[in-house]
């Protein structure tokens, strides 16, 4: 999923980590980022917060309950505080439940197939 990501933003023009990177001051692994095109990270590792443009964590399958959702929100708010201008954004391809709440940053998630994406909403 990573991978599919990097490479649709890479052919866009945006300027990409590697795949499980950190920025200084967080201590969470975080999939990927886009960079400034300037940035020097340490080790190809270690981003400083103002060469961060955006955060993206990505699972193929969702997040695994509470812990998973409790994990990815208390990664994305120490983001926010070290860097408020940082856009955290989670990509799911297919998500158990619904926590656009439960993360409280944006959400996306595609359908897994093309009849649940013509499929009304429910209310």
């Amino acid at each position: 999923m990573v991978e599919v990501l990097k490479s649709h933003l890479g052919k866009i023009g945006f300027s990409l980590s590697n795949w499980d990177v950190f920025i200084k001051g967080v201590g969470s692994e975080i999939d990927l980022l886009v960079i400034r095109k300037a940035a020097t990270p340490q080790y190809d590792l270690i981003y400083e917060p103002h060469d961060v443009i955006a955060a993206f964590e990505v699972k193929k399958r969702g997040s695994y309950g509470e812990e998973g959702t409790s994990n990815i929100r208390t990664t994305f708010d120490k983001i926010k505080s070290i860097n408020p201008n940082i856009f955290c954004c989670y990509i799911a391809l297919l998500e158990r439940v619904c926590i656009p709440t439960q993360i409280g940053h944006p959400f996306r998630s595609k359908p897994a197939s093309h009849s649940e994406a013509n499929r009304p909403p429910s209310n």
